[in-house]
């Protein structure tokens, strides 16, 4: 992202989009020496080629160069409308969401453990339904205010979630969302 911010991309007061009627014109007036001027201006070497292959998959090079939507109120908003389309997931695809924690504890007799909580969840894979990512997220986000507002936790603040008071009904509540984790230890 930063080599995208540096060729000017994110900037959110410029309304240079507005002048090009496609991304690879955009592109030129940016960088006037071509791919090479891209990696340049892009921090160079394999950071730039990596901004210059974002570019070609963006299709800033193709033939037909997607259309910049002029209407954007500025450069970023209209690139952030290319991403929204080129991004968005087709018919058979979803996302797919991988959680590890690995905690190191030390028991009361003395043994030390690693102990790792495994996650592996799908998005539902259809235009109505939630992606994993949306789901993991929003999901937890509720189950922390409902704990909140029920009186489950009562200290006030932020709190980690190392917290007994907002783990232990915070898995239960997780669990019964479809959320489950695969518990591992080994001694050490």
């Amino acid at each position: 992202m930063h080599g995208l911010r540096t060729l000017g991309l994110m900037d959110d007061k410029s309304q240079a989009h507005r002048e090009a009627d496609h991304w690879g014109q955009f592109l030129r007036k940016l960088c006037p020496g071509g791919a090479t001027d891209v990696v340049a201006r892009a921090g160079g070497g394999e950071s730039g080629e990596r901004v210059l292959d974002t570019l070609r998959f963006l299709g800033f090079f193709d033939a037909q160069p997607p259309a910049v939507n002029k209407s954007s109120p500025d450069v970023r908003h209209a690139f952030c409308n290319l991403l929204e389309k080129k991004l968005a997931y087709g018919p058979n695809e979803r996302d797919m969401v991988l959680m590890r924690h690995e905690f190191g504890v030390k028991l009361p007799s003395g043994l030390r453990q690693i102990r790792e909580s495994s996650y592996v969840g799908f998005g539902g894979g259809s235009p109505t339904s939630f992606t994993c990512m949306a789901n993991t997220v929003g999901i937890t986000c509720a189950i922390g205010a409902q704990l909140i507002l029920n009186g489950t936790i009562h200290k006030p603040g932020v709190l980690l979630p190392t917290a007994k008071e907002v783990y232990l009904p915070g898995l239960q509540r997780l669990a019964s969302e479809g959320f489950t984790f695969t518990e591992t230890s080994r001694d050490l």
